[in-house]
């Protein structure tokens, strides 16, 4: 099964999970944490393991994959992200990345390392988003 969790679009600067939702003067977004709650609730539903998760990767075809890392999992992260990196080229990212991004560099070097905010870094790296 196919779902996409969808924040729709509606005034610039909208943030739709904010407590009082209206676009302020300070442009401050809030992230659909809401949302993200409910995706969490799909994968622990979905209860997949590692080559699972990869073979429904595979099956998706990705232009490109990010895996979040976080210290107590990640040498396992940092495993399962070198993996997916034979689908597609793979960035890592979280707090670990950026504080073990020298050992990871020399570990995994074919990892992208994402080592600012997933909102700074993204738009980035996956420039064909605003290409059309």
């Amino acid at each position: 099964m196919r779902i996409s969790l969808v924040v729709p679009p509606f005034l610039p600067g909208f943030p739709h999970s904010s407590r009082s939702p209206a676009v302020a003067r300070s442009g401050t977004i809030y992230y659909p944490i809401w949302l993200a709650y409910g995706a969490g609730s799909l994968e622990k539903a979905a209860g997949m393991d590692s080559e699972q998760t990869l073979t429904r990767i595979q099956a998706f075809r990705p232009d490109f994959i990010v895996c979040d890392i976080t210290t107590p999992s990640s040498d396992s992260d940092l495993r399962f992200a070198q993996s997916a990196f034979r689908i597609q080229v793979t960035a890592v990212g979280g707090v670990h990345a950026i504080a073990a991004k020298d050992d990871i560099a020399k570990k995994f070097p074919e990892l992208i390392r994402i080592t600012s905010d997933y909102d700074d870094a993204l738009p980035l790296l996956c420039p064909k988003l605003n290409a059309s």
